[in-house]
């Protein structure tokens, strides 16, 4: 099941107690957000696993084709992905908690992730 967070004090425990993060749709553009954000989950002592399917690697890192192709469990999936793509990575993702960064036109994620 892929979990809903509605506090903060929510996502400060998930982030406390995580260590993995699966950041789907990252970039070797690094103008692109998902670039900035694994760079930060890096530097803050996150293991960053890419997923895009056009990447063999990302900064010396394996890449993967998705979420289910890593192949062990992953503690956040973050989604750098439009809505249309979610709920196969809600399938894919199992136990993990999803954090999805929605575009300006993304508005009805909410009502179907949790």
């Amino acid at each position: 099941m892929t979990t809903l967070l509605s506090t903060d004090l929510e996502l400060r425990q998930l982030l406390e107690s995580a260590k993995t993060i699966a950041v789907v749709g990252l970039s070797e553009n690094e103008s692109r957000a998902s670039f900035g954000v694994a760079k930060y989950l890096i530097s803050a002592g996150y293991e960053v696993i890419p997923v895009n399917p056009q990447l063999s690697s990302w900064q010396g890192i394996a890449a993967y084709p998705t979420v289910e192709a890593i192949g062990r469990p992953v503690d956040i999936v973050d989604v750098f992905r439009g809505s249309e793509f979610l709920y196969t990575l809600r399938l894919q993702s199992g136990e993990t908690v999803m954090a999805h960064v929605p575009s300006h036109h993304d508005h009805t994620v909410g009502e179907w992730i949790g």
